[in-house]
């Protein structure tokens, strides 16, 4: 309990300092942190993992070293910002010396086995290269963002604190994590990528964070996208946004990149043509008030943007849908989605054919597809600026749209 105090009133304290007496502080701040972090990690290093280091589900000793771990290394973190760290802390210094004050950024180890025996048994999975980034973001440089990351079985889990300096010493403004790991696919790893943005008015602003889901098995997976807003030093965030879609992993690296006005994220997504198999998905929010809508481009190209509107959710097809039109497409897009659901018991083959353009109006296309069972569609879409719109969906061609193959070459 003595031990809390003391830590907890280095953790508060802010004092300017030379920089002899800050090297004493960051010592004795660390001390704690440091031990306790050390410990954990190696508890979780010695966890054993059966078949080879593919076991999905975590059992629940392990969650609860996990769980210690991330306290302990967002502990580190609130105390070496306790000691006279002033508004223009250097993120690189700041990430090399907690960095080195708790193992972490050192050499990659050895992956897991890709291919083990049935029955191997092998430890050295669960907290094994630890990583620390300390970013200043370009369009909030007041802030301090802290992303601690390390391996579980089968990928990697993250954490994600948020400094702002306020009051003469650094607050703590938010920690985002997973809320429990039963099964590693609730970790928040395979990818971990955040942006500030703004949000509302009057200079606020909010946290939009993506992750992937772990797993062991398959390059299909799913992503969360979550926007996150502070709620005071040690209350839990607010999430103001949410939402979910799969992915395919390994082979594009995701990438955020904040904007003025939200958000964007690019990633590899599967397609429902499984001969073509994925395209380059594009995930751009905006932020209205306090609301995140999602907005166009959400595709590199015509085919490209009726395979995101089949399958994203109506909500936000509609917005992407011809208004004199929207009872007609919305049976389509109703239809389609309950074939291609998780409960459907026979997914029909999906496949798309040529992208015509149409010679009645400029910049309309044809986008051809065949369901087996059910036959061909033919979707008449409308190009706009960096956007599409659905106009229609029918069983039957359009003798209007009769140009070359604009997809032959791709």
């Amino acid at each position: 309990m003595l031990r809390n105090i003391v830590l907890f009133g280095l953790v508060s304290l802010y004092i300017e300092m030379p920089a002899s007496a800050q090297d004493s502080c960051l010592n004795h701040a660390l001390l704690q942190p440091k031990s306790v972090a050390q410990k954990v990690q190696a508890e979780l290093l010695a966890v054993k993992v059966g078949d080879g280091g593919m076991q999905p589900n975590v059992p629940p000793e392990t969650q609860r070293l996990i769980s210690s771990f991330k306290d302990s290394l967002a502990s580190a973190t609130d105390a070496y910002l306790s000691c006279g760290s002033g508004a223009s802390t250097d993120a690189q210094a700041m990430e090399r010396d907690v960095a080195a004050s708790v193992g972490a950024n050192g050499p990659v180890s050895a992956e897991q086995p890709t291919a083990p025996e049935p029955d191997a048994t092998i430890e050295n999975v669960y907290g094994a290269n630890l990583r620390l980034t300390v970013k200043r973001p370009e369009n909030r440089p007041e802030l301090l963002l802290v992303q601690w990351s390390f391996n579980i079985d089968c990928g990697d889990d993250s954490v994600l604190l948020m400094y702002e300096h306020q009051d003469g010493r650094w607050k703590r403004a938010l920690r985002w994590q997973s809320a429990k790991i039963e099964s590693i696919q609730e970790a928040f790893g395979d990818f971990f990528q955040y942006s500030v943005v703004p949000l509302g008015t009057n200079g606020k602003w909010a946290v939009a964070v993506a992750h992937g889901h772990p797993w062991c098995t398959s390059r299909m997976s799913a992503f969360d996208i979550d926007v996150v807003s502070p709620n005071g030093e040690g209350i839990p965030p607010r999430v103001v946004f949410h939402t979910n879609y799969g992915y395919s992993r390994f082979n594009i690296e995701p990438v955020m990149k904040p904007r003025s006005d939200g958000f964007e994220l690019r990633l590899e997504v599967d397609m429902m043509d499984v001969d073509i198999m994925t395209r380059k998905g594009i995930y751009r929010y905006r932020t209205v008030g306090n609301s995140i809508v999602r907005v166009q481009p959400i595709a590199m190209n015509g085919r490209d943007f009726v395979d995101e509107w089949l399958q994203t959710k109506w909500p936000d097809a509609e917005r992407w849908s011809a208004s004199d039109n929207i009872v007609e497409l919305k049976a389509l897009h109703t239809k389609i989605e309950r074939q291609m659901s998780p409960d459907a018991h026979d997914w029909p083959q999906f496949s798309y054919g040529a992208v015509r353009a149409c010679k009645d109006t400029p910049r309309r296309f044809q986008v051809e597809a065949n369901e087996d069972p059910g036959g061909p569609l033919y979707f008449q879409i409308l190009q706009g600026a960096n956007s599409f719109t659905m106009l229609a969906g029918s069983s039957r061609a359009n003798p209007k749209c009769e140009g070359a193959d604009l997809m032959q070459e791709h």
